[in-house]
């Protein structure tokens, strides 16, 4: 069975690591947001996710070649993420010749540096060139310029095709700690796409993509209309109202998938009785929300498009949260690890969040 761990992140960089979160995938409706600088001298001495200072100052070469490059923050994402997998951001210098010599981890290669590049391929640079951080990195970020849609894949599926190594989700444990990296690196530059935390604002939001055609209703036709459009005006009735979070992860989901459809809101405010005695769907506030399309694909709570949902909502959701369809996950053979969050059985034609059981706060970004 494949296990996926979302990773628990400090509240302190919470909000600069959702930033991050935002646009490391599909691209975000909020446009993608470009890539710092970093003063290296002034890197901070105190270590972010297990990484010390001589890395972090790795980190920040990194960073400092994609943007220099032109490229985006999930470039450099991507780009810390892959040199934390091959190397533990440190600039390892064994494997210079084929000839007999074994390196540390017993393989025979010649691989060097940030990127375990082989100088000996031709095609990175000398010993030299693959041993100084910002070529290495120039060249790990020109050929990831080069893949066709690399913004569009999984982060690790990107660094997969220019790495060239064996599994392609190898770098997907490194992730979570490359964007908590990235996000301190950053800085005060790291804000994103603000969620705002008023209801009408988030509302209007809401039916602004509901006409672009960017949100959607199901099975419930008009779900839309009555449920969310009421709160936009300030005409909410009785039995109507939607917890705000649930509206901050609408708009969330919105800037990073850019299109989303949701099947199940409020039930009691059109009528429906459905498990009500305890569904959080039938709250005053409802505190449910059910995605049935996120990124243009139809959600089972076990499919790839459902992981790629969860996964960028695990770290904005507070401890005590649900999320549904392990049991559909489980069937697929593939498990999710959400620390803090409890997985519960659900149908596999969409995903559910729900707060029911919690009243802490989404980790956003202030708007």
């Amino acid at each position: 069975m494949k296990i996926l761990t979302i990773l628990a992140v400090p509240a302190i960089v919470g909000a600069m690591i959702v930033a991050l979160l935002f646009s490391g995938g599909a691209a975000s409706a909020c446009g993608p947001q470009a890539g710092a600088s970093v003063d290296v001298a002034s890197v901070q001495a105190e270590p972010v996710a297990g990484y010390a200072h001589d890395r972090l100052v790795n980190a920040a070469l990194i960073m400092n070649a994609a943007a220099a490059l032109g490229m985006d923050r999930t470039a450099q994402t991507i780009g810390v993420m892959t040199a934390m997998g091959e190397s533990g951001l440190r600039n390892l210098g064994y494997g210079d010749d084929l000839a007999g010599v074994t390196n540390p981890d017993g393989s025979l290669t010649c691989s060097l540096g940030l990127f375990q590049q082989q100088w000996c391929l031709g095609t990175w640079g000398t010993k030299a060139e693959v041993m100084d951080p910002t070529h290495a990195a120039t060249t790990f970020f020109q050929r990831l310029a080069g893949v066709a849609g690399w913004q569009d894949l999984e982060p690790t599926i990107a660094a997969h095709k220019v790495q060239g190594n064996a599994d392609p989700f190898f770098y997907r444990a490194y992730w979570a700690p490359a964007v908590q990296v990235v996000a301190v690196l950053s800085g005060t530059n790291a804000a994103g796409c603000a969620v705002s935390g008023d209801a009408v604002a988030l509302s209007n939001e809401l039916l602004a993509a509901q006409k672009a055609g960017t949100f959607t209703d199901k099975a419930e036709p008009g779900l839309i209309d009555a449920e969310i459009a009421p709160i936009a005006s300030g005409k909410v009735t009785a039995s109507c109202h939607i917890d705000v979070r649930v509206l901050q992860l609408l708009v969330a989901a919105l800037h990073k998938f850019e299109t989303i459809g949701i099947s199940d809101l409020n039930r009691p405010c059109i009528g429906s009785k459905q498990n009500c005695e305890f569904s959080a769907h039938c709250f005053d506030p409802s505190t449910a929300v059910d995605f049935y399309m996120a990124g243009g694909h139809t959600l089972t709570g076990a499919n790839q498009p459902s992981i790629d949902l969860i996964t960028f909502i695990g770290p904005i959701i507070p401890a005590g949260s649900q999320v549904g369809q392990s049991d559909c996950r489980a069937n697929a053979g593939t498990s999710l690890s959400l620390p803090g969050i409890k997985q519960i059985a659900d149908t596999c034609n969409h995903v559910h969040v729900d707060f029911q059981r919690t009243t802490a706060e989404l980790i956003l970004p202030a708007g």
